[in-house]
């Protein structure tokens, strides 16, 4: 196991609960995360983001991340969403690629299935997580 691997891991394990000072340290300084649900967003702005969003979504299954040249890591997650009724009903699945440079996570992209498959319910689900925030 390769120490860029572990360092995925530990930003994976943390990922959805918002320990920023757990991450700092593995962070880069030019850190970017994108998603189609938002613009890109530095290391700060992403902490903010996923905090406001873990009321109202959960992540039911993972893929263990892979990569071929121990720099750029990709994973698969099934992402649940709560409905109006407050159970997790929309589901949509994910990848994620992390890429790390010097030892430090320097990018995050997430790209959902659901956007080009199903636009329709990619926007339902994007306008249920950013309605309150």
């Amino acid at each position: 196991m390769s120490t860029n691997f572990q360092i995925v891991m530990l930003f994976l394990s943390d990922f959805y609960r918002n320990k920023r000072g757990e991450l700092v340290e593995i962070i880069s300084p030019d850190f970017i995360y994108q998603s189609p649900f938002f613009d890109e967003v530095g290391f700060d702005e992403y902490v903010d983001w996923m905090s406001k969003l873990s009321n109202q979504r959960s992540i039911a299954k993972t893929s263990i991340p892979t990569s071929d040249d121990d720099e750029i890591f990709t994973h698969t997650f099934l992402l649940k969403v709560l409905d109006f009724t407050e159970e997790f009903a929309e589901e949509m699945f994910g990848q994620t690629q992390i890429t790390i440079k010097n030892g430090l996570i320097e990018r995050v992209i997430n790209v959902y299935k659901d956007q080009t498959l199903n636009p329709e319910k990619f926007e339902r689900i994007k306008a249920k997580l950013i309605k309150d925030i």
